[in-house]
């Protein structure tokens, strides 16, 4: 290895395969710490919705269920208060059990940014009619 022209001679500049080797190290490194970081959010949203999901069944078997069987409100009431959340916990648990699928791919392929672009279209915002 030829020192550079401007080096005092005591030490060697790397190299080319070595800066290159160091480079792609370095850049292994922030590709590894960007994949820890999907996998650590992938897997938080996925806390997240069951967290989400058991909280609507709380909802229903622990208030609605018993509001409805005391006669507390009437049924129009109850639907005004409680209007989809059967719905809503089916919805949550077709998209758990989706997610898992999708999970289990990523982790099968290893490519956990494939569960964040096949998410996409779950998060598109739409308007609700009522």
């Amino acid at each position: 290895v030829k020192p550079h022209p401007q080096d005092s001679g005591n030490f060697p500049l790397e190299t080319d395969v070595q800066n290159q080797n160091r480079k792609q190290a370095i850049l292994c490194e922030k590709c590894l710490k960007c994949r820890t970081e999907r996998k650590e959010s992938v897997l938080e949203f996925v806390n997240t919705e069951t967290s989400y999901g058991e909280d609507l069944r709380i909802i229903k078997e622990e208030f609605y269920l018993p509001m409805q069987a005391a006669g507390l409100l009437t049924q129009e009431q109850l639907l005004v208060v409680f209007s989809n959340i059967q719905e809503l916990i089916d919805l949550n648990e077709n998209f758990l059990e989706y997610l898992q699928e999708e999970i289990e791919q990523a982790i099968e392929n290893e490519n956990h940014m494939q569960v964040v672009l096949n998410l996409q279209p779950f998060c598109l915002v739409t308007n609700y009619q009522h």
